[in-house]
């Protein structure tokens, strides 16, 4: 509310009465710089509506909060996930990626186990600031007023607990914290295969090492086939599943002419080091 435009349109009807003058500059122009001189350390991370997150980020947020990856992840239409994630790499790197916190249900509530979490591989391996909320991890159910000191017994999912392990000790790595993140399309596995619309996949690299995330974002089993370069790679190589624990072997020549093949049940996921 401290911006400008923002400020006006809220007490248009107010400040008509008295002797307003609008700022020259915004408040973010001079609190912000001020503050990281004494403490450069200091973080400001700004939960924003309207669309004006990309203008926070430019008078000086470090990060602020990606509600609208969240909305998108929950309707589930793949296509406009993988549109929110073509945006300016600057903008990607300052977002904060969430599927649960104080104001929203909880995930697996809002988007049941499997899909909270495919939701959760999305947001653990894209850019931007990766934040979990209290109990998540947990599988907690019930959404809780921050107002309270105190919450009801809830019984650890293991399903989501186990997951969750597995998935912080793969994503806590320095290719997920300085790789360079790279959004890959999927292609058709045969002519009259529609399936492969259903996948978000991107590959992460960094001082010669490589991430494939591949997600069947949807209810229904799904195939595609990734295009990937391979130079330098003898005439068999090895994919290993860092995510589910498999280790494939496929043929270089096939994988460069025809591109990778992958079937996926529902919300699946595949990280692959190769």
């Amino acid at each position: 509310l401290t911006l400008n435009n923002v400020f006006d349109n809220t007490w248009s009807g107010v400040l008509t009465y008295g002797k307003y003058e609008k700022p020259t500059i915004e408040f973010w122009q001079e609190c912000i710089p001020k503050i990281k001189s004494e403490r450069d350390d200091f973080l400001f991370i700004g939960e924003a509506y309207w669309d004006l997150e990309w203008e926070l980020q430019k008078l000086g947020f470090d990060y602020t909060y990606d509600k609208k990856l969240l909305d998108r992840l929950k309707i589930g239409h793949v296509n406009e996930i993988r549109g929110h994630l073509m945006a300016d790499a600057d903008y990607q790197a300052k977002s904060v990626r969430f599927i649960e916190n104080h104001d929203e249900q909880r995930a697996v509530c809002s988007l049941g186990v499997d899909k909270s979490k495919a939701a959760a591989v999305v947001i653990s391996t894209i850019n931007g600031m990766r934040f979990f909320n209290d109990g998540q991890f947990e599988g907690k159910k019930i959404k809780l007023p921050v107002q309270l000191g105190r919450e009801p017994n809830e019984g650890i999912n293991d399903c989501i607990s186990n997951f969750y392990k597995s998935l912080l000790r793969i994503t806590n790595n320095e290719i997920f914290k300085f790789g360079d993140w790279k959004l890959i399309e999927a292609k058709p596995a045969w002519e009259s295969n529609k399936a492969y619309s259903n996948f978000l996949i991107w590959l992460l690299s960094f001082n010669g090492r490589k991430r494939l995330v591949v997600i069947n974002f949807s209810r229904e089993v799904s195939q595609c086939r990734v295009n990937l370069k391979l130079s330098n790679y003898p005439p068999k190589f090895k994919l290993k599943d860092v995510l589910n624990g498999k280790t494939y072997y496929r043929k270089t020549e096939e994988v460069r002419t025809e591109g990778l093949y992958i079937e996926l049940g529902p919300y699946k996921s595949h990280i692959f080091s190769y």
